[in-house]
């Protein structure tokens, strides 16, 4: 399954979410802030494996693998505490 068929399963999922526990503000804001989570955790993913990405990172940064690790740790890190 190709990434725009998972952004799309998962908008559907949300969708679905929202209206199975109420059209409600605050359920829609937390479906949204979910979704958006999700969407940069994948585009991390996706960012690592491809070689031009890390192409351009190498020729900026000393070591590529310790600051894409930091990153994805930081994107976790938000997530967290977005759900928390």
């Amino acid at each position: 399954m190709g990434l725009s068929q998972q952004v799309l399963t998962m908008f559907v999922s949300f969708l679905f979410i929202g209206f199975w526990h109420g059209a409600a503000l605050n359920i829609y804001i937390w479906v949204a802030i979910n979704f958006l989570a999700i969407i940069l955790e994948r585009l991390h993913a996706e960012l690592l494996k491809s070689s031009c990405w890390r192409s351009i990172i190498v020729s900026r940064l000393l070591s590529v693998d310790e600051k894409m690790a930091e990153i994805g740790k930081i994107v976790k890190w938000l997530h967290v505490v977005q759900r928390w």
